[in-house]
């Protein structure tokens, strides 16, 4: 099967619009920012570099992350940037820059739109997928933002939960007149994950199967190699998901369940879909600080990187003290990206850095780290 895709570039509808709050104070020469972002130390290193080269004299920068509503829609935002500017300039005074509900859906960072080219080659006697094609291209707008990333988080899961012996996996993220578009929830494997599981649907029809059962047939398992060649370290469970969705009576009963409500309702259609899909192994760049502190009358603080975004972490940071301390924390401090206890040093790229610069930076300087911290997920930062 050859098979095309379009999907369309979306809003991320936050429903907290980009907002932020600066001051510049020229007696002590320090800025002070209120931020609504998702990777607070990503606004400190882009700020740094914005004030080094700017004529305002800044010995100090103050930045007080909020609780925020992201999943990716504040992730490498450029709003923040435009607020620190204004502060610069706003006489001493505080400087707030919120956008109303239409400013945002004409300024925010969007989903991106995507273009797909699938070719999926299946063995007609044993219905076993042999071979797998993907051309993915994604519309980055007018900046980079986490385009070059997402592109290749969407290549790579465009083969899906499915064992494919022979692989040839290409993706490209292109510059354009488009809206600005970044890591909204799902990170591009959404839109690659489900074009192959409608390709899936269709071939399991062509080759006469039941489109679970062919998914059971081609399923990756535990030991099983990715379409990159690598084995993720632990148990998978595409099988047992499967087997389990396959009892259930919208499905088992799917073809009874259609004929009985297209009997009662002349003007409308009934069908049962499935999809099965799984997102990413990890990276080679995940990195978190995190802090935890005894005091005296024996009150139990966490210092942590990460922003409460709607993901819970408030609370599931606390919890993850339980185990050792025999109680949930007291108190957790998140957004902390002051780690001067701790003075790590980050060089290079870790998803292009070779491995003689790495084990070289890493001989020469005992502070070095390939990532110094990562920007809050929507999902996994809330148990990291």
């Amino acid at each position: 099967l050859d098979k095309q895709y379009q999907t369309q570039s979306t809003d991320a509808f936050a429903m907290e619009t980009e907002n932020a709050n600066c001051w510049y104070d020229a007696k002590s020469q320090s800025l002070h920012m209120v931020l609504s972002v998702q990777k607070p130390q990503e606004v400190i290193d882009h700020a740094l570099q914005m004030l080094k080269v700017s004529s305002v004299p800044v010995k100090s920068l103050y930045l007080q992350p909020t609780y925020t509503v992201g999943y990716g829609s504040k992730d490498s935002s450029n709003h923040t940037y435009y607020s620190l500017v204004a502060a610069l300039y706003g006489d001493g005074l505080p400087v707030r820059v919120a956008l109303n509900r239409y400013e945002n859906f004409q300024a925010s960072l969007k989903r991106h739109a995507f273009s797909l080219r699938y070719r999926l080659a299946v063995n007609k006697a044993t219905k076993k997928i042999e071979a797998f094609q993907s051309r993915v291209e994604c519309n980055s707008g007018g900046r980079s933002s986490f385009s070059p990333s997402i592109m290749r988080q969407s290549t790579i899961q465009s083969a899906g939960i499915y064992y494919i012996p022979k692989c040839d996996l290409r993706g490209q993220a292109n510059a354009t007149r488009a809206l600005d578009a970044s890591a909204i929830r799902g990170f591009g494997s959404l839109q690659s994950v489900g074009a192959m599981e409608m390709l899936a649907d269709e071939m399991a029809q062509s080759v006469d199967m039941d489109a679970i059962d062919f998914r059971l047939l081609n399923a990756m398992r535990t030991g099983f190699s990715t379409a990159q060649g690598a084995v993720p370290a632990g148990q998978v469970r595409i099988v047992e998901v499967l087997n389990q969705a396959k009892k259930h009576p919208i499905w088992t009963e799917r073809a009874l369940r259609k004929k009985t409500f297209e009997q009662a309702n002349p003007d409308k259609f009934y069908g049962a879909g499935f999809g099965c899909a799984q997102k990413s192994f990890g990276t080679g760049r995940e990195a978190a600080f995190a802090k935890i502190e005894i005091s005296a009358d024996g009150r139990i603080t966490i210092y942590h990187p990460g922003v409460e975004m709607g993901t819970g972490i408030a609370m599931t940071q606390a919890v993850v003290c339980k185990p050792w301390f025999g109680q949930a924390a007291h108190e957790v401090k998140l957004g902390i990206t002051d780690w001067s206890d701790l003075p790590m040093e980050q060089i290079g790229d870790p998803n292009t850095n070779k491995q003689a610069d790495e084990d070289r930076w890493s001989r020469d300087n005992p502070r070095w780290t390939p990532q110094y911290v990562s920007s809050s997920g929507a999902t996994n930062t809330a148990y990291y």
